[in-house]
């Protein structure tokens, strides 16, 4: 194990913003086929995301890859590790994964901040009785399957994945919530890392393939006596995309979580009890980046996040009015104090997360 000093990470991150050249010469000798930009523009400008849109984007949010040093706990100060044989397997130097780590990232933040502008702007709310024929998207580029408790949405096999993301990104409305949104979000992901080989990449993941790779996770979970939090074909997409990863609980320390990771929140435990048919028992959400005042930022489906991500104190307030929506109180105090336990009783569930594995990405990206 090699094994780097923070003070070092954020110095060498700072070099690396200012240093396009540098990037670029370096990329091109690793050969690794990703995207990289012009002198003077940053890797979200590479996503050609158009400014005067009003989509956020990781830079003009003011978002960084790793807390400021100033926000930092000592266990965050403290070096992080990195495994020398996935090293030497990527033919990388510490310095070179640390690079290409910070601009991947960056990249993933730019693709879901973008993808979820696009979503957000087209969704129309659902309704507590929509049914699950009206998941429709315009064009004919997707088709649903039957989860074993939910129905998901997914490209129609051997169509091209950009033209059935050019469907969400389009300007005609259509009914979505935050795990359909969440499945588009993985897609887009899957669009940006591998541009030349994302039909491959998607054929390798059917239905067949994954409902396999689900069962033998299931029982080797089950062998082991941890649950299995999420068993549809979504969630096992992104198993695909970070090789293994499946949402477990979010252990928040020096570095439990990275800009790109998919975050679940629970929502209030009694949500279904009050609202049977609600929408909104939990967010499935990604991790975008820092603000400047080292909060964690997250990025989701519907009217909360039209504007761009928010704070986990923000979602998990919103998960507790919408628990307390239609209830009666005997005036705003009462109402007021039923909002903040709701919300103490939230802040308390513990987040899953499904990792984005940098390292497989690097891999799966060599020529």
């Amino acid at each position: 194990m090699n094994i780097i000093s923070m003070k070092n990470i954020l110095q060498k991150l700072e070099h690396i913003r200012a240093n396009v050249f540098k990037h670029a010469l370096i990329s091109f000798l690793l050969a690794i086929p990703l995207e990289i930009p012009q002198a003077g523009a940053s890797v979200a400008a590479s996503h050609q995301i158009a400014s005067n849109d009003g989509v956020p984007t990781f830079k003009s949010l003011g978002l960084t890859i790793v807390k400021p040093l100033k926000f930092m706990s000592a266990a965050e100060k403290e070096p992080e590790v990195y495994d020398a044989e996935t090293l030497k397997s990527l033919n990388m130097t510490q310095d070179e994964f640390i690079q290409r780590e910070y601009e991947l990232r960056e990249l993933a933040a730019d693709t879901l901040l973008d993808i979820y502008f696009q979503i957000n702007r087209n969704t129309i709310s659902i309704d507590a009785s929509l049914e699950k024929k009206n998941y429709v998207i315009p064009g004919n580029n997707w088709q649903s399957i039957t989860g074993t408790n939910y129905e998901y949405l997914v490209p129609v096999l051997d169509r091209d994945l950009s033209k059935a993301l050019d469907d969400i990104r389009g300007k005609e409305k259509y009914h979505c919530d935050c795990t359909i949104a969440s499945g588009f979000a993985i897609y887009a992901l899957i669009e940006k890392f591998f541009p030349e080989s994302k039909n491959e990449f998607l054929k390798s993941t059917r239905i067949k393939h994954v409902q396999e790779k689900r069962e033998l996770r299931r029982a080797e979970l089950q062998s082991q006596g941890r649950p299995f939090f999420v068993d549809d074909y979504k969630q096992q997409l992104a198993m695909e995309l970070a090789k293994g990863h499946t949402m477990e609980p979010l252990q928040e320390g020096a570095r439990g979580i990275k800009p790109g990771d998919h975050i679940y929140f629970e929502g209030h435990p009694q949500y279904l009890a009050v609202h049977p048919a609600g929408t909104f028992r939990g967010e499935y959400l990604f991790f975008v980046g820092y603000n400047l005042k080292g909060l964690k930022m997250y990025i989701g489906c519907g009217e909360l996040f039209a504007k761009g991500p928010k704070t986990a104190q923000e979602i998990q307030k919103n998960l507790a009015e919408k628990y307390l929506k239609g209830m009666t109180f005997s005036g705003e105090e009462a109402r007021n104090k039923e909002l903040e336990s709701a919300y103490q009783l939230i802040r308390g569930i513990l987040p899953t997360n499904s990792k984005l594995s940098v390292a497989i990405i690097l891999d799966l990206q060599k020529p």
